[in-house]
């Protein structure tokens, strides 16, 4: 998961459906209005996991997403293109500036909390430069809201994550984020970023990472 240049640009429109749902009842003290969350993406899952991300590690990345604004949508990422289309998720910015969240339609039926893990670590990608650095700091992100978030009233959802699945299957989003929160706890989320087949090829650090 990473920062593309994409010649492309998405506009919402103005005027969202009514929306009292998207009301935030977290322990921020910002206030988010639901036309913020609506400017970035009209799916159900994914308002659903925006506002959770107030109160949270990731408040940081939400506020860079409602700013811009960024649009969040479902996408088969095949039609992106081979290299990327087993990709979780995918930041791509435009020529001006423009910026899409594009998140595998595998994961339609994650739970919110997951896709609010995701949103977290895209939001860290806010230029056309990538590096090590930077993903250590976007996994890293995405691991602590997952831990903040993570769910202890699904059994369920979270019996899956005990092996590896493929990543068409609809537990394959938890067990990344358990392996993800498995790696902070040790403190190897810096090797597991370098030993990434995906990410051969980029440098140490980039605008705003630096290597430790």
């Amino acid at each position: 998961m990473g920062s593309l240049l994409l010649a492309q640009t998405v506009q919402a429109n103005s005027t969202p459906p009514h929306t009292p749902e998207l009301r935030s009842t977290s322990r921020s003290k910002n206030v988010y209005s639901p036309l913020q969350f609506y400017q970035v993406t009209r799916e159900p899952a994914l308002l659903a996991a925006l506002r959770l991300l107030p109160g949270t590690a990731g408040e940081s990345s939400l506020q860079w997403i409602l700013q811009m604004p960024a649009h969040a949508v479902f996408k088969d990422m095949a039609t992106l293109g081979e290299g990327v289309k087993a990709f979780d998720a995918l930041s791509w910015i435009g020529p001006k500036g423009e910026h899409m969240i594009f998140i595998n339609s595998y994961h339609q039926n994650a739970p919110p909390e997951a896709l609010a893990a995701l949103l977290a670590h895209e939001g860290m990608h806010r230029d056309g430069s990538n590096s090590l650095a930077e993903e250590t700091a976007a996994w890293t992100m995405e691991a602590t809201v997952w831990q903040q978030l993570r769910p202890t009233s699904r059994p369920s959802a979270m019996a899956a994550p005990v092996k590896k699945l493929k990543r068409n299957q609809p537990q394959s989003l938890l067990w990344r984020l358990e392996q993800l929160s498995a790696a902070l706890n040790a403190n190897r989320m810096e090797a597991l970023v370098q030993q990434n087949p995906d990410y051969h090829g980029l440098s140490e650090s980039s605008p705003g990472f630096q290597k430790n």
